[in-house]
């Protein structure tokens, strides 16, 4: 395997993982189309298709695998050895504008994954941020105060746009999933232009979001490319279509209260029990423990629902104390219908997935 710097000179590029390869259609390089480049991992360069060198630098945005860390725009390709770096070529890749700053994707690893996973078992129900008339601030800085550890903010939120990079900022620490998702960048482009606070897959995948929640399914493609870094919870109509997203890395199946029977049979004997279900709609505090004893191990409200009578107005306080009602009713339902996993939630990783009631992508 040979790299060519800026002079195009060529030079051995180390740690090197091959798995197929495509030919750069300028120096007769060859590119693995899953590989793991100085410690980053490339994953869309189709075998046998030509790619220029460019061209196929600027578009993986390559995950980083080692066991060092990117920090800054300037990074550079780090090694997988600790303290070795080669930074040059890729500084000046950036410099003539042929690649951007490494994404924040690149930054997203499995173990952030596992951390997000768990945290949202634990956590048992999802507060779902959709188009209301409430302080998105205040919703925000309500639910981390009654204790939650993930959110889900829904590209149906007007302010969108502005909220998920403050999300980002003011709470790092938080696990944010990101609702209403289209995995289709071209639909996404076209229907900016109505809904302007619709962002693509990758774009919000830059922004740093832990995952990606969907009322439609995701194709194939788009759930292989980021299944490794993020959960990702799309919707199904049928048991087969569950049993697709799940096997191209789905974390968790997206299925509506309205239709319980369906959770159902996607945790009959015939299935396995091998399906994750997140429930939502519906999901009132009477509600939710009927879709645990269907089969759901987590259950998702909007504030539309759980703020319903209540003005735009409504102090900080009330939404925290509603939030907290909805975390402990959750939490109760689950541990009465899982009561091995709600008994493993403090155990050591291997014990808790191990008494996880589904299949699980570790």
């Amino acid at each position: 395997m040979e790299r060519v710097d800026e002079a195009g000179e060529v030079g051995a590029v180390p740690n090197i993982a091959r798995a197929g390869s495509a030919e750069d259609g300028e120096s007769g390089l060859k590119i693995d189309a899953r590989s793991v480049v100085n410690g980053f991992r490339s994953v869309a360069v189709e075998p046998g298709r030509p790619h220029t060198l460019g061209a196929w630098l600027q578009s993986e945005r390559p995950v980083r695998v080692g066991d060092g860390r990117i920090e800054g725009e300037s990074a550079g390709w780090e090694t997988t050895r600790p303290g070795r770096r080669e930074p040059a070529a890729w500084q000046r890749w950036q410099k003539r504008g042929r690649i951007g700053a490494p994404s924040a994707k690149g930054r997203h690893t499995m173990t952030r994954k596992r951390e997000t996973y768990r945290a949202m078992h634990r956590q048992a129900f999802l507060p779902i941020f959709c188009q209301d008339n409430f302080d998105s601030r205040a919703q925000v800085e309500a639910c981390v105060a009654a204790g939650c550890a993930c959110i889900e903010y829904t590209l149906r939120k007007d302010d969108a746009r502005e909220m998920i990079p403050w999300i980002r900022r003011k709470y790092p620490d938080l696990h944010l999933l990101v609702g209403s998702t289209l995995d289709s960048e071209k639909i996404v482009r076209q229907m900016q232009r109505r809904h302007p606070q619709l962002m693509t897959i990758a774009e919000l995948a830059d922004l740093g979001v832990d995952g990606f929640v969907s009322m439609i399914n995701w194709s194939a493609a788009s759930l292989r490319t980021y299944a490794d870094s993020h959960v990702i919870c799309p919707t199904a109509m049928t048991v087969g279509e569950a049993l697709s997203q799940v096997d191209c890395g789905a974390s968790f199946i997206k299925l509506a209260g309205q239709d319980l029977p369906l959770v159902r049979r996607c945790r009959a004997p015939a299935a396995f029990d091998s399906m994750p279900i997140l429930v939502t709609g519906g999901q009132t505090l009477e509600a939710i423990p009927a879709a645990f004893q269907a089969g759901a191990v987590l259950v998702g409200s909007g504030f539309d629902l759980t703020l319903k009578g209540h003005g735009p107005d409504v102090a900080m306080e009330t939404i925290c104390q509603v939030t907290e009602r909805y975390l402990r009713a959750a939490q109760d339902a689950r541990a009465a219908a899982w009561p091995a996993l709600a008994a493993a939630d403090d155990g050591p990783q291997d014990a808790w997935l191990d008494a996880l009631p589904h299949w699980h992508p570790f």
